[in-house]
């Protein structure tokens, strides 16, 4: 056994996306071998004969927090979390990151895909995409103690620190790709050093 160092949790890698990491790698013309998954098991001090935390059916998951929550408190405060971030999920999924600069060529890359930013809602919470998470989910109303939990762990497994200090943009996308219908989550073969190693190759074969 191999006991990899980086993100738990990876989507949007297996093909071309609009995983921030995925267009990197297709701009190199580079990429690790990735196997997919619909989920996982986790044990927890609600659930300690386990549960399967779902991907791609958010069906079988509110069941899921309904019987590990609160019911439906739970769910009620997920779904509210949902709506209220959706104009956000929306320009995050619209706007390429490669598309965006720090100078005033930004008008010429992301400039195209300003049509997608109109929803008045965007522009009065985009504030929050460079904070942290949890300053999102205090702004949604989630007060709900499983789900608070649940999304540290989500946190922690997609950035290495809990909700107060992981980016909400990341978090934003990652809820957006793992719920989506159909969804599957992904793996390179290698762990993230694979992943290291096929953008070296790329920026070796573009000197």
């Amino acid at each position: 056994y191999t006991f990899d160092s980086g993100p738990s949790l990876w989507s949007g890698c297996a093909a071309p996306s609009t995983n921030p990491l995925r267009q990197v790698l297709d701009a190199v013309g580079e990429s690790p071998e990735w196997v997919q998954y619909g989920g996982w098991n986790m044990y927890t001090p609600e659930a300690p004969a386990g549960f399967y935390a779902a991907a791609g059916d958010m069906g079988e998951w509110r069941r899921t927090m309904a019987r590990l929550g609160d019911g439906e408190r739970t769910v009620g405060q997920w779904d509210r979390l949902l709506e209220f971030i959706e104009p956000l999920q929306r320009a995050v999924l619209a706007v390429p990151p490669i598309a965006l600069r720090a100078d005033v060529g930004a008008v010429l890359t992301a400039g195209p895909y300003m049509g997608a930013m109109a929803d008045p809602r965007i522009g009065l919470r985009a504030y929050l995409l460079s904070g942290p998470w949890s300053a999102v989910l205090e702004a949604a109303g989630v007060t709900d103690p499983w789900l608070r939990n649940w999304f540290d762990f989500l946190a922690f497994a997609f950035s290495g620190l809990p909700s107060d200090g992981t980016v909400a943009a990341a978090m934003v996308y990652m809820l957006a790709e793992l719920h989506a219908d159909g969804a599957r989550m992904d793996y390179p073969l290698g762990g993230s050093g694979a992943v290291v190693e096929a953008l070296v190759r790329g920026l070796r074969k573009h000197g």
